[in-house]
């Protein structure tokens, strides 16, 4: 009962952010939004549910013409069991080579 009210929501979370976001001008590439979820080990259950909330919330921005016109693309990282030193690589990953313009994540690690 306790996952299925988080992932309800993070998902909500993450539409709220989409809505706001939507107030943005027209740009010419993805909105990438990065997030680090725990994908293996004792919590994958947990950020395997939170990444499908997050990718039906994407899709439906999407669906609905995107942000400004922008299309939303999310970038997921794993870091394992709550992992403080992949959770760290993760991030810097995403933002040097990947680009997000937004980061979070559900878990801390």
């Amino acid at each position: 009962m306790y996952l299925k009210g988080s992932v309800t929501i993070i998902a909500s979370r993450l539409g709220l952010l989409l809505f706001i976001l939507s107030t943005y001008p027209a740009w010419s590439y993805d909105l990438r939004i990065g997030t680090t979820l725990s994908l293996t080990g004792a919590y994958a259950t947990f950020g395997r549910q939170a990444l499908q909330g997050m990718r039906l919330a994407v899709e439906g921005v999407n669906e609905k013409g995107a942000i400004g016109g922008r299309k939303v693309a999310l970038i997921v990282e794993d870091f394992g069991t709550l992992d403080l030193r992949r959770a760290i690589t993760a991030a810097r990953k995403m933002v040097d080579m990947d680009k997000v313009e937004l980061l979070g994540s559900c878990l801390r690690a």
